[in-house]
């Protein structure tokens, strides 16, 4: 995130921490990114609770990899959350992956961080 610039971008502000523990202090913000991956769903639904917080013309992004290993797990599981995010009165957005992460990211560790063809990021 700091080698891509963001922490130099005008009106970004970063703010460390796990989402249990910054979420509390957060105001309001235009835009809020979570990186969620190595929770389960029920962290993620908990974090998603808070969404009251936020201004209804905010952009609020999260990543997971909610059975990450597993093609037909992942899409029910990302389905279950955007049809919880629906009944809170959010519209989602599913994003493919870049094929060339594939190659760039976690090809050397046992648990390969991409394994699937899509994600629903």
């Amino acid at each position: 995130m700091l080698h891509s610039g963001w922490g130099e971008t005008p009106d970004v502000k970063i703010i460390y921490g796990r989402w249990q523990d910054v979420l509390p202090e957060l105001h309001s913000y235009d835009g809020i990114c979570f990186d969620t991956y190595g929770e389960y769903y029920e962290d993620l639904r908990k974090c998603h609770q808070h969404l009251s917080q936020v201004r209804p013309d905010e952009v609020y992004s999260f990543f997971t990899g909610l059975s990450g290993d597993n093609a037909f797990d992942h899409s029910g599981n990302c389905q279950m959350v955007a049809l919880k995010l629906a009944h809170k009165g959010c519209l989602t957005q599913s994003v493919p992956p870049v094929k060339d992460c594939l190659r760039k990211y976690g090809t050397d560790s046992r648990h390969k961080y991409w394994q699937l063809d899509t994600y629903y990021l």
